[in-house]
């Protein structure tokens, strides 16, 4: 997406969660309503988002594409006009991103290994990581970026860090006034039944 593709649009309502806590970055998760309907078309698309049966879900091993405007490279001096993506950076395990952080990293955190320097960057909080479904090649937002590293965007020696979505499942369903729910599959069809004889 580039800029001639963007839509900006203000809002003045949010959701920051009431358990937030900045000194450990811990439900470092917030929602912002928009005041009008955003119009859809091949750039811009809805985030679908994991099922509540993945509450659970760790998500380890599995690429992840993460999505930003922030900075592109350690000499930039502010946000990209055009959306930048990383693909297949794989998720790592709980413990894995702990050793390399000072502060807690919960069950409501999942983390991605940045080998090699590709990750996120300043400027890329809030946004979204994504896992592709393997049938439907369906793009599901699994995580929202939180923190990382302060040395750069290439010279990355820590995990980049996001806030698990599933595990924030009942407080979005809350602040958006419940979300729908999958439709119920019609019952399968059954062959006539015609009297004996």
């Amino acid at each position: 997406v580039t800029k001639e593709h963007r839509v900006e649009i203000t809002s003045y309502e949010r959701m920051v969660h009431p358990n937030y806590d900045p000194n450990i970055l811990s439900n470092d998760i917030a929602l912002v309503k928009l005041p009008e309907k955003i119009l859809f078309n091949e750039f811009i698309r809805p985030a679908c988002l994991p099922p509540k049966s993945d509450s659970d879900e760790t998500y380890v091993g599995q690429l992840t594409t993460p999505v930003g405007w922030g900075w592109s490279s350690d000499d930039a001096t502010g946000i990209t006009l055009d959306l930048n993506m990383v693909s297949d950076l794989p998720v790592i395990t709980n413990a894995c991103c702990q050793a390399c952080f000072n502060i807690p990293i919960n069950d409501d955190i999942m983390c991605i290994d940045t080998s090699g320097g590709r990750g996120v960057c300043k400027g890329d909080s809030g946004g979204p990581i994504f896992v592709r479904s393997a049938k439907s090649q369906e793009l599901t937002q699994v995580g929202i970026v939180s923190y990382g590293v302060l040395s750069g965007c290439t010279e990355l020696d820590r995990p980049s860090v996001f806030m698990r979505v599933s595990a924030f499942y009942d407080d979005i369903n809350e602040f958006v006034g419940g979300l729908p729910t999958p439709p119920t599959p019609p019952p399968s069809p059954t062959e006539p039944e015609f009297p004996a004889g």
